[in-house]
């Protein structure tokens, strides 16, 4: 029909991935705010659940954008620099909560880890998005950097994966210390966007997910 905008294939499928992050967001809303950050969170920064559950505020360095991680799978501690929408998010629940508080406090959320995931599963079945988990949130993240023509040294850097055997690039960080964070991984979270907007060939977040 004249004057009506032609999408292509690849737009469809990128908006139809879209759209399921929207319907998830919405579903997820019902069991309150924290389990609404805590996904949204973890497609900000890719960290394992333990990760983010493990956090703590004095982990979180708003000035610098960036985030601690010193409980890891392979006990590196590792810094992640923080998207804007990252620290909205983290804004949102500080409210007064004391620097040695866990950031999804169980009694705040009124859940512990189980419980927090099965209104996660809940959440994705009501938004019609089968056989997607918690972790697949991870795996979305290295994805949209992927499609953002990231470096794979680099998110691995950020998802604090070895690199090479027994050794990370990151091998050691320290706390608070902004210039640990090298600006190639600052730029790699700023374009997570990018490869949201990017990403072709893949019409839901569950094959999102599975790309990375």
């Amino acid at each position: 029909m004249s004057g009506s905008p032609v999408i292509s294939a690849a737009q469809r499928k990128v908006a139809n991935s879209n759209d399921e992050e929207e319907r998830l967001t919405k579903a997820l809303a019902v069991y309150g705010e924290h389990v609404v950050a805590l996904a949204g969170l973890d497609l900000e920064v890719g960290m394992r659940l333990g990760e983010l559950l493990n956090a703590r505020w004095a982990d979180v360095d708003e000035a610098n954008r960036l985030i601690s991680i010193t409980q890891t799978k392979n006990d590196k501690p590792r810094l992640v620099p923080l998207t804007a929408r990252a620290l909205e998010i983290l804004k949102r629940l500080r409210q007064d909560a004391p620097d040695d508080e866990p950031i999804f406090d169980s009694s705040r959320t009124g859940r512990k880890r189980r419980q927090l995931m099965v209104c996660f599963e809940r959440a994705a079945e009501e938004a019609g998005i089968n056989d997607f988990h918690f972790h697949d949130l991870r795996h979305t993240f290295a994805t949209r950097l992927r499609a953002a023509n990231v470096h794979e040294y680099d998110i691995a850097d950020l998802l604090g994966h070895s690199t090479t055997p027994g050794e990370t690039r990151n091998t050691k960080v320290t706390r608070g210390y902004a210039h640990g964070v090298p600006q190639r991984l600052r730029d790699a979270v700023d374009s997570l966007e990018e490869g949201k907007r990017l990403i072709s060939g893949t019409p839901t977040l569950r094959q999102v997910a599975k790309g990375a």
